[in-house]
């Protein structure tokens, strides 16, 4: 139930009082299943400027049937919310050696989104899903929230 409406919800509220009356524009970050939740909670949220997954199974059906295994269980999945993540600003980080969520699931949420304008997606080569990450990440992260103020984000998105 790693990706169940129920979860989303529970994130979203766990934002939400993370906030409390200092709500403000976002930026959600998240790795692997977290950038799958970041996406969702992205298309689910109107506080949401955009989103920033690194090696992130933004496809579970095409996660399950490339890994061969049964599908998830009550899995809601952002290709689910195709249209309005299409709309979202995103930021993908892959790593070009990664075979737990290899570059093809990540092409399957592609064409879910119609290869959107405001997707961008960055292969690093000779990553994996688990290495070489925290080598570069200030790095990555730095030119992610480049990204976002390139986009028209500049006096929404924090410097540094």
């Amino acid at each position: 139930r790693r990706y169940s409406r129920e979860v989303v919800t529970l994130m979203s509220a766990v934002l939400d009082e993370a906030l409390g009356a200092q709500a403000r524009p976002l930026i959600l970050v998240g790795y692997s299943g977290g950038g799958a939740i970041a996406a969702l909670l992205s298309a689910c949220r109107s506080d949401v400027l955009g989103f920033v997954t690194v090696a992130a199974n933004l496809d579970v059906d095409a996660w399950t049937s490339y890994h061969r295994v049964s599908p998830f269980t009550d899995a809601v999945s952002p290709v689910d919310y195709a249209a309005e993540l299409a709309a979202i600003p995103q930021y993908h980080l892959l790593g070009s050696l990664d075979t737990t969520v290899p570059a093809v699931v990540h092409d399957a949420y592609l064409s879910a989104i119609k290869d959107s304008p405001q997707s961008k997606t960055i292969v690093i080569d000779g990553y994996d899903h688990s290495c070489c990450w925290q080598q570069s990440w200030l790095d990555q992260l730095r030119a992610a929230l480049a990204y976002f103020n390139d986009n028209g984000k500049r006096d929404s998105v924090p410097a540094g």
